[in-house]
């Protein structure tokens, strides 16, 4: 099977350490990490646990590519673009906006891994989103284009991507008060919810984005009835989706520097300023045990200059093609 071999190349289980906040009020409490980045170099974090699971379907050989969707800096795409290379099979990438007349770092990556970049206007990106939100409405024209192409959701969002997401609670002890992570298009918190099986774990998850129906809207199709404490937050988006000020970037910058943990500032650096609030805010207790779930994505860092010392330190973030 794909997944299988490709299992063999990543670092499942991830590791789970436990650290100790300095800037913290409580700086007896420990928090455990989620080391999802460090699964693969280049494949990293929940991009690659929800892939794993599309890739079953893909293994079967009905379909002769793959396509799917997102921005120009995307995780998702850039997950998929070396997904593919690995297994040998064509990867078209639908890129929302007119083509740069520079490429970012994560287009670069994609091209020279032998991706087709097909760029959209907003308001097609729009109609394909609507499209697979709904398919009773007209199919896309760049869809029957590659009628044969397997199609990944934006962000991986499928029930399928639940399937591989399973795999990470797994790895886990279920017994904590509080867990934290980022959230884009709510699968990865779907997936955390449908198979945690401690009721009083409260989940937060931080939104990167603040599009709470089409997040509520997931977690509800994704999710079975009975499932954990949740609450969606989004007073930490920091003006929008990969918006940032010069007070999230000392805190990550500062982060880095006490732990060795990089962040990167659209989802990772948001969800773990947020924690780190919440607990001086008074929420916790130092006999808490809270865990924080890295989702990885650290290939963005090279779109912010700002973040260039996370970038040199760590050996897993110096991206080889």
């Amino acid at each position: 099977m794909v997944a299988e071999q490709l299992l063999n190349s990543l670092n499942i289980p991830s590791p789970l350490e436990r650290f100790h906040l300095k800037h913290s009020l409580l700086p007896n409490l420990t928090l455990d990490i989620k080391r999802d980045d460090l699964i693969h170099p280049l494949l990293s974090g929940n991009k690659v646990r929800k892939l794993l699971g599309h890739l079953e379907s893909v293994s079967h050989g009905l379909f002769t590519g793959l396509i799917s969707m997102g921005g120009p800096w995307s995780n998702h795409l850039h997950a998929c673009s070396w997904l593919s290379r690995e297994i040998g099979i064509p990867f078209v990438a639908i890129i929302r906006g007119q083509e740069p007349k520079e490429y970012s770092d994560t287009l670069k990556d994609m091209a020279a891994w032998g991706t087709r970049l097909v760029f959209v206007s907003r308001a097609d990106y729009r109609e394909i989103r609507t499209y697979y939100e709904n398919p009773e409405h007209l199919k896309p024209a760049i869809l029957k284009t590659f009628e044969d192409y397997y199609f990944i959701p934006e962000g991986g969002r499928d029930t399928r991507a639940i399937e591989g997401l399973n795999q990470l609670t797994e790895e886990l002890d279920h017994d904590y008060d509080a867990i934290y992570l980022g959230v884009g298009t709510g699968t990865t918190l779907a997936g955390l919810l449908n198979s945690w099986s401690n009721s009083t774990t409260h989940i937060y998850g931080i939104l990167a984005v603040d599009a709470q129906d089409s997040q509520q809207l997931t977690i509800s199709e994704l999710t079975r009835e009975s499932k954990p404490k949740y609450s969606l937050l989004d007073e930490y988006t920091f003006g929008g989706f990969a918006k940032t000020n010069e007070h999230l970037l000392k805190f990550m910058l500062d982060f880095h520097r006490d732990t060795g943990v990089p962040l990167e500032p659209v989802y990772t650096g948001k969800a773990m300023y947020a924690l780190q609030e919440h607990i001086n805010e008074g929420r916790y207790d130092e006999g808490a045990n809270i865990l924080f779930i890295h989702t990885g994505g650290l290939q963005g860092l090279r779109g912010y200059s700002e973040l260039t010392p996370l970038l040199g330190t760590p050996s897993h973030l110096k991206l080889e093609i």
